[in-house]
Formats: structure tokens, sequence, C-alpha cells
């Protein structure tokens, strides 16, 4: 056995296909597990093996090609698709290096176009030493790889550990049905005036008082004259509103079920299962609608609606006619969707795009937000064949990061960037979206809303890919008393309604997602839908095997 590892590790292929493969190793971790449907991770792992194939065999062909060795050709062509995916810790690299080092000599700054240029020819130069130093020494050959043996070897053995520690500290019993709180919900026999409704959930948007709290505006004046905007557009902001839950999965669940599916009482999950955005794949679907569970598009189609969905990055439409989950324009193919997520951190994406001028953007909430004026006319034109009413779900991802510019642009010098200018451009679009709705579609319902709160300053040693908080969430069991004022901040939304006088004096207003849209639909459907308290409960990312399927109730 020990010949046989011994041989393996030295045959320069076996170690550049490991290496190629690398990044598929590293994404498929509990994280991403519980996120993904095990199809999507099937056909990721088969199309990386027929790429990584495809791939070694064009080396073999130029090798041949051009009759001349190069030592280790098979390991620094993998490396250098290896280095791709750190393409974005490059680009913040130079950002880094553009403030510090060339602002401080009075030399005009790089312009932020050409930073993907810029990371490709760094990465490109990396590759050039190696191979330099190759043929220049010889003992480099080998430390070269031994080097990536090593690499390897860790990654390895990170997986490993992190699969068992997340496996080991989590109840064998998956998410099940029964252990949701769900509604049983049927057809509507009250009469219907049917009216659009834009359900619009911007992802980290903090109420306006928290947002004066965080020092996003910095005059109290400012928030005075937002709130007068809004209520010119006829919006109800509605101030101490909280999101159900910390994390967007748990919220938008909330939503799509009319209902918290869980609380501090419900039993420890290990998956996603019947959560989103799994709970809209058509297995599930069908599963929830034979035991006649509440589900957004469903309920909706039972009362005549035509549910419409624009998404983003994270989870896009698929078009699927049957559960009525619409797309505008080309529906997402759920195994493309699977591979830019896996490529989104590369310059692959944007090369293939350009390339096979391929792009999905019509049915993703920035183009919903830009393009207003002609999905209105388009679905409107389609309903109204068909005597439907339209119910239209966006989630955008501002202005959580990355942050956008002053001009409400991505920028790759993440010093012009800022959760602040974010914020002002997400008020913007709400205030152009209203006005543009209240000329078009005036008896429209709109709503404006988050699914979670922000903390918008961390210390410079935290890393915002990795926590939500600045210290750990649980200590000892309990919720960490040293970050209250986060998870406030955390649980503050921002929350505004257009809806008719009539509507409000019926209903009241609510005061968190759930409650949200059961708000809506005891307005357009004449429900009589109770509303839950208004608690905000903190769950826990699976890099905390400990206490992920938790739930935690913040008083």
């Amino acid at each position: 056995m020990y010949k046989i590892c011994n041989h393996l590790i030295k045959n320069e292929i076996v170690v550049a296909s490991i290496l190629f493969l690398l990044p598929l190793i590293n994404f498929i971790n509990p994280i991403n597990i519980k996120q993904l449907e095990n199809s999507s991770l099937f056909f990721l792992f088969l199309f990386n093996l027929f790429l990584c194939f495809i791939f070694l065999l064009i080396i073999f062909l130029i090798k041949n090609f051009l009759k001349k060795s190069i030592d280790n050709i098979y390991l620094i062509s993998s490396l250098f698709y290896l280095s791709l995916f750190l393409h974005n810790d490059v680009k913040t690299l130079i950002d880094k290096i553009n403030i510090n080092i060339f602002n401080s000599w009075r030399i005009e700054k790089i312009n932020s176009l050409y930073f993907n240029e810029i990371s490709i020819l760094l990465i490109l130069l990396v590759i050039y030493v190696i191979i330099y130093f190759q043929r220049k020494f010889i003992f480099f050959k080998e430390i070269f790889k031994t080097f990536l043996i090593f690499l390897v070897s860790t990654n390895f053995i990170l997986v490993i550990y992190n699969f068992y520690s997340f496996e080991k500290n989590i109840d064998r019993e998956q998410l099940e049905l029964k252990n949701l709180n769900l509604l049983k919900l049927n057809k509507s026999n009250n009469k219907i005036v049917k009216k659009n409704v834009y359900y619009i959930v911007f992802d980290g948007l903090i109420s306006l008082e928290n947002a004066y709290e965080q020092k996003v505006f910095k005059d109290p004046n400012d928030i005075l004259d937002i709130k007068n905007k809004l209520k010119d557009l006829k919006i109800e902001y509605i101030p101490e509103s909280t999101s159900n839950y910390n994390y967007t999965y748990l919220t938008l669940s909330s939503i799509f079920y009319l209902n918290s599916p869980l609380d501090e009482k419900s039993p420890k999950y290990k998956d996603n299962a019947y959560l989103f955005p799994l709970m809209l794949n058509k297995r599930n679907l069908n599963v929830l609608e034979k035991k006649n569970l509440t589900i957004l598009p469903k309920i909706l189609d039972k009362n005549d609606y035509k549910f419409y969905y624009f998404g983003n990055s994270w989870h896009q439409c698929v078009n699927d006619s049957i559960n009525n989950i619409n797309c505008f324009g080309k529906s997402s193919n759920k195994f493309l969707n699977s591979l830019e997520v896996f490529y989104s951190k590369t310059p692959i994406i944007q090369f293939t795009q350009n390339l096979f001028k391929y792009s999905s953007k019509e049915n993703t909430s920035s183009f919903f937000l830009n393009n207003l004026e002609t999905i209105h006319g388009v679905i409107n034109r389609d309903t109204a064949n068909h005597k439907k009413g339209n119910f239209i779900f966006v989630h955008s991802i501002i202005p959580h990061d990355p942050y956008l510019d002053k001009n409400c642009n991505y920028n790759d010098i993440f010093s012009l960037t800022s959760y602040s200018y974010s914020y002002s451009c997400v008020l913007k679009k709400i205030f152009d979206i209203t006005n543009f709705l209240n000329q078009k579609d005036p008896s429209a319902l709109i709503i404006f809303q988050s699914d979670h709160g922000w903390v918008n300053k961390f210390s410079s040693n935290v890393n915002r890919d990795d926590f939500i908080y600045s210290e750990k969430t649980i200590i000892n069991g309990k919720l960490n008393k040293n970050i209250k004022k986060e998870f406030n901040h955390r649980a503050s939304i921002f929350n505004g309604i257009k809806a008719s006088d009539e509507c409000f004096k019926k209903n009241g207003v609510p005061l968190n997602n759930a409650n949200t849209i059961k708000f809506v639909f005891n307005c357009i459907f004449n429900y009589d839908l109770n509303y839950q308290k208004n608690n905000h409960f903190i769950g826990l990312d699976a890099k905390d095997p400990d206490n992920y399927g938790k739930l935690f109730k913040l008083k």
C-alpha cells in the first residue's frame, strides 16, 4: 500500500489532477452542501472531472507539439487554474497596494478598470518565475513539487476535519416537515379585486433609525427628509420592524411559508431541505402540495395570481410553470447556476459570458431595478390575457457587500465603496420605483423590506466573509451578551408598505417579514390571518458545528 501511494505521489499527472480538483474539494464543504441540491453537487463533480481530463489532454498535445520539455508542465498548468480562484484576493491586494503605497508616493492611483488584467498578469508572472527557477536551479523542481503535495495534503486534511466536526455535532435527524410550523391555507372564497403586488427585498437594509445610530447618516434631519419623501409617495414607513431571523435563507423561508417555520423550541436540524431556496425544487414542492401545506407560489396560483421571481447570483430564477414559479426572459438552469456560484470568484464567468454572449441578467433583481418599465409592460400584457393578477418577488443583493460607490456602481477600489453609498443607492431606487408605479400601476400594493439588518462597522481584523458579528455568537450555550447591540442591529430592518388606508385600518401595521406577507394576503384575498409575535431568532452557520441547527430567541 505504501509503495502504491508513494508511486502515485511521484506521478506528476496524478498530483496535477488532484491540484486541479482542489477548488472543488474546498467548495464541497458543509456550508455549501446544505444550500445546494445533491444533483447540482453531483453535476459539479462530473463537470470538474471532465474538465480536468480535457485540460490535461490539451497540455499533453501542446507538450508533444512543441517537442520541448518543460519540467512539471502539468503541475504548473494546474497551479495556474487553481490560482484563478485567488483572483479576487489578488485584486484586493492590488487595491491595498494602490491605496497604501502609490497614494503615499503621490503617484496617480491605478485605474480600477484594469484591476482584472493586472490580477491575471500577476498570476502569469508568478507562473513564469516558477518555470524560470526550475530551469535555473535544479533543486527547485523537487522543492516546488514537494510544496504542491504539501498544499494538497493540508487541504484534504482540513476538509476531512471540517466534515468530521460537522457530522459529529449534528443530530442524525434531518429537517423534516413535522418539525416546521407551517400553515394550511386554501383558496380564498371572498370576492377579489386583483391588484398587482411588488414585494421587493433588499439584502441587509437596516431601518432608518438604525442607519443613524450606525452613522450611515450623520444628520438627523436627513432621516426626517427621507420619511417625508416616503410619506409623499404614500409609503407607510414602519419603524421598530425586525426580521424573523438573522440569516437570509431563514427569513425568506418565513415569507414563502407565510409563517416563521422554526423557533427556539424546534428540534436541531441538519440541513436546509425544506428551507429557502431548496424548498422551491420540484420534489419538495410536490411533498408540500400533497400535505396541503402553504407555500407562496402555490397559494397564489390557487387564487389566480402569477408569481414572478427575480433573484441574484445566490439563487437565480428557474422556471417551473407547474408550481407557478415564473421567470422574466430566459429561465436559468440550475446546473449553470451551480457553475456560476462555483466560479464566482474567478474571471472565468465574465470571460465565458463575453465569449458565448451568455447572460442570465433578465431574470435577476439588478435587471428588474433598472428595467422596470419594460418588465411592467410585458408582465401585465401577459396576465391580462389570462385575467390573472401578478405577484412580483424581488431579492436584491444590495446594500449587502460588495458595496457600491457614490455613483451606485461596483468598484474594484474598495476604499471608494461603502455601506453608506449602497444604502443611499437603495433609497434612490425605492423613490424611483414608487414614482413609476404610482403613475403606471397606482392600485398596486408595494413592499420594500429587508431580510435582516446589518452590522456596519467591524474592527479591521474581522473578515466579513467569515462572521456576521464581531465576536462568537454563542458562549456556554447562550447568546453572547457582549454583542447584544450587534444582535439588535442585525435584527432591525427597513420596512415600508404602500397599501390602501382601508387595508391598514383592518390589519394594522406588520412589524416583521412573516406578518408582512400575511398583511398582503389579508389585503388582496381578504383572508383573516393572525399575526405572530414580533420575535427575532438567531441561527448559526455551519462554521459553528456545535450550534448549527439551533435557534436562539433574542430578548
